[in-house]
C-alpha cells in the first residue's frame, strides 16, 4: 500500500500545499450564498420559473471555484 499513482500522490500534495490559501468550504458556499440570495428572492417574488437558474448559477460557480483550486 505504499506504492500510489503519481497521480494521487500530485492531489495530496497539492491538498496539503494549498488548503492554508483557499477559504474553506464553508466559507466559500456562505459567500456565494449571500452573492446569490437577492437573486433568489427576487426570482422567487417576480417569477419563479427562474429559481431552478440562480440553482444552477450556484453550482456553476462553486464548480468554478473547485476548479481554480484543482480539485
Amino acid at each position: 500500500s505504499y506504492l500510489h499513482p503519481w497521480s494521487e500522490i500530485e492531489r495530496r500534495c497539492t491538498q496539503q500545499l494549498t488548503q492554508d490559501i483557499f477559504p474553506d468550504v464553508d466559507a466559500k458556499r456562505a459567500a456565494v450564498d449571500s452573492l446569490l440570495t437577492p437573486y433568489a428572492e427576487a426570482a422567487s417574488s417576480t417569477d419563479v420559473t427562474l429559481i431552478p437558474t440562480v440553482a444552477a448559477q450556484r453550482a456553476a460557480i462553486l464548480a468554478s471555484i473547485e476548479a481554480l483550486e484543482g480539485k
